[in-house]
């Protein structure tokens, strides 16, 4: 993950309401990006909540049609 990806997420959890979010949904340039940086970015963001790195972040375990499910708490 890019300093600029991180950064640009962390914003953008900074300022989302608690609850159940996927990945795409911070990134308004998603759906521009080629397919592997998407695998590559979104295996990264999982490691990287697994660990701790985004306080208030977890893993929910399960996946929704575009992706994993991660949930911002209170």
């Amino acid at each position: 993950m890019t300093g600029t990806d991180r950064a640009r997420i962390a914003a953008a959890l900074a300022a989302r309401q608690p609850g159940e979010f996927r990945l795409p949904e911070l990134l308004a340039d998603w759906e521009d990006r080629p397919i592997g940086e998407k695998v590559r970015l979104g295996n990264d963001f999982l490691r990287e909540v697994r660990k701790g790195a985004f306080a208030g972040i977890r893993d929910t375990g399960r996946k929704a049609p575009r992706g994993h499910l991660y949930r911002k708490e209170d």
